[in-house]
């Protein structure tokens, strides 16, 4: 086939069907036969250039089409721009509503929308690619834990290009912007494993060991394949059956047939997919997928700066102008997860506020304020975000449609409530990131430590309140489809990725996991579609 153009039909209500070959790539954003991808979260973008980057090893004859909701924005992240860009929030969609009930809690109300345009949040990410450890997947079935710990991680690993971050070797200036500053840091926070409940304190695993060292993002990957095709403004509705399987994809350009030996995989992000798959298959004539969407988990965070004076980390004098640092700190609690993600930077040396801030936004993986910056004074600035899980066992979590009229793409209602074990889990992990702050000091009661206060926009010795340093948004939504071993009879998928009762249909993505953990999904979510690969 030679012409893969989709044109929207204008002025016509009739609907276009289009046939495709059988050997063909179909991925919802897809991978065995029709990439469609409905902008969401880096997590299903780095998945996106995944596949596209494995097929011509299992074809060599395979083409790729990428259905794209949005448009292009930008070709690489945006960390690699100088000139001023909408932020992520300025950018988001929220293709779902948020129930009554859910905007009255006390802290948070909503999840972090899509970025709609191609490559979508890959293009913002941080760049944090932890590796979950054995114990870090407690709840994830046995014959799921050993291919990805054996085989499929170190592979996610050299995909992203994850290195620690005292290997990354970004220059600027004549000199390594992670060195003796990201040797201190991780050397002044070593003690906080005392700290009841820490696991242990390492150098941060970022996706920075490209030659540029900058961050992975879909955008340059995907474009630069020669078997790839992308279409943009082009939205997946619903997917059309005959009670067994998949038989076409309906769009906002039209329905594209599904062939008989076509596998389609939803590579879309948690939300959006469960909107696609509630709509397709009503639960009475597939009972199997019953209880999509009745488990929701994702990480609730919560965010602090503090700077102390850069003599406590016995930096040395001919230190280079700018310095960053970058440390990952995982703890448990009662079961519960979280994490700090700890970004510094030493900046003293130089007399160049842009050249601060154009580092800053270049190589941290945390943000840091221009506000933040003083030179004036003799300091070090670190910031560090605190991840915890949401129960996924609290009922409540749902996510539903609703009977509003609302388009195919819109009708999904997101339902919400911390409870205790996610209270007491939030109470202790800001505890713990005081205390972990605390470790850069060099005085017995703290005073040489100042944290930023946003609302009032002033150092000041005492930790900012909890309403100042929590964000009203959950982040990593997950686990709205897990996947379970046999004994587990209520997933509504199996080990082989594929929606019970449907032959030919596949899953990927945040939605797939049983637990959310608290480590940032991007890697793990990288190295299951590598083993869905691999499975079909």
């Amino acid at each position: 086939m030679k012409n893969w153009s989709i044109r929207r039909k204008i002025d016509s209500n009739e609907d276009i069907v289009y046939k495709f070959p059988d050997n063909f790539v179909l991925q919802s954003r897809s991978c065995v036969r029709i990439f469609s991808r409905n902008g969401r979260k880096g997590l299903v973008n780095q998945k996106e250039a995944l596949v596209a980057d494995n097929i011509p090893t299992w074809n060599p004859k395979a083409k790729i089409l990428v259905l794209e909701r949005g448009s292009i924005y930008l070709p690489e992240h945006r960390q690699h721009y100088s000139i001023p860009l909408p932020t992520p929030g300025d950018l988001e969609l929220r293709p779902w509503s948020i129930s009554p009930e859910t905007l009255e809690n006390e802290y948070v109300q909503k999840v972090c929308g899509q970025i709609p345009f191609l490559g979508g949040r890959s293009t913002h990410w941080s760049g944090w690619s932890p590796t979950p450890s054995t114990k870090e997947l407690a709840g994830w079935p046995e014959d799921l834990k050993v291919p990805l710990q054996k085989t499929y991680f170190g592979l996610a690993q050299k995909f992203l290009g994850v290195i620690e971050a005292n290997e990354i070797n970004a220059f600027e200036n004549g000199n390594y912007l992670y060195g003796t500053f990201q040797s201190g840091l991780k050397s002044r926070l070593d003690s906080a494993n005392t700290i009841e409940s820490v696991e242990h304190v390492r150098h941060a695993s970022l996706a920075m060991g490209n030659d540029r060292s900058i961050k992975f993002s879909t955008v340059e990957r995907l474009l630069s394949m020669k078997n790839v095709t992308v279409i943009y403004e082009c939205t997946a509705e619903e997917i059309l059956h005959d009670g067994k399987k998949a038989t076409a994809l309906r769009t906002s350009q039209g329905t594209i047939e599904i062939p008989n030996n076509t596998k389609l995989i939803l590579a879309m992000s948690t939300l959006p997919a469960t909107t696609v798959v509630l709509n397709s298959f009503k639960m009475t004539e597939f009972p199997q997928l019953s209880n999509v969407g009745k488990r929701l988990t994702a990480h609730f965070v919560s965010s602090v700066i503090a700077r102390v004076p850069r003599q406590n980390l016995s930096l040395p004098d001919n230190a280079p102008d700018v310095e960053l640092g970058a440390v990952y700190i995982p703890g448990i609690n009662d079961g519960a997860q979280y994490h700090l993600q700890l970004s510094g930077v030493a900046y003293t040396q130089c007399n160049d506020n842009n050249n601060i801030h154009d580092i800053c936004k270049k190589y941290t993986a945390n943000s840091v304020p221009n506000e933040c910056i003083d030179r004036s004074r003799d300091d070090i600035v670190v910031s560090c975000s605190t991840l915890g899980e949401l129960d996924y066992k609290n009922k409540s979590n749902q996510f539903n449609l609703v009977n509003n009229n609302q388009s195919l793409t819109t009708n999904g209602e997101l339902t919400f409530h911390l409870n205790d074990q996610d209270n007491r889990l939030w109470d202790l992990m800001d505890s713990v990131t005081f205390k972990v702050m605390n470790k850069l000091s060099c005085s017995a009661n703290g005073d040489d430590l100042e944290y930023w206060h946003a609302t009032d926009k002033k150092w000041k010795k005492d930790p900012p309140p909890s309403d100042q340093i929590r964000n009203k948004n959950l982040v990593h939504d997950a686990s709205t489809m897990w996947i379970g071993d046999n004994e587990d009879t209520e997933a509504p998928v199996g080990l082989d990725y594929r929606l019970k009762g449907v032959n030919n249909v596949y899953l990927t993505g945040g939605a797939l996991w049983p637990t959310g953990g608290s480590w940032n999904p991007v890697l793990t979510i990288v190295a299951m579609a590598m083993h869905l690969a691999d499975t079909i």
